[in-house]
């Protein structure tokens, strides 16, 4: 399985930066303009509770996106960890 490793890079960013801001915190640090490369940012969720309050409670997640990347961000839910997977394996996930 060939993966990526910009994509790899990218998702590790979000995710760790992502939870140093998720307590509402503002951000002035750098920006990244992807909207010459990618249309929109995909993010995957385990599907652990209801698929509305998983994307309720990661919006400042993908507001962050938003902001930090000057792209579309959207949010998706799936039922185990095997879809998810599965979803970025097969390009479906940044």
């Amino acid at each position: 399985m060939k993966l990526n490793i910009s994509a790899i890079t990218v998702a590790a960013t979000v995710s760790l930066t992502s939870s140093a801001f998720a307590g509402g915190h503002s951000y002035d640090g750098p920006t990244f303009d992807l909207s010459g490369k990618w249309s929109e940012f995909r993010i995957g969720f385990l599907g652990d509770e209801a698929a509305a309050d998983v994307i309720a409670s990661n919006q400042c997640l993908k507001d962050y996106v938003e902001a930090a990347y000057n792209i579309p961000a959207k949010l998706y839910t799936f039922k185990d960890y095997a879809g998810t997977m599965e979803a970025f394996a097969g390009g479906n996930l940044d």
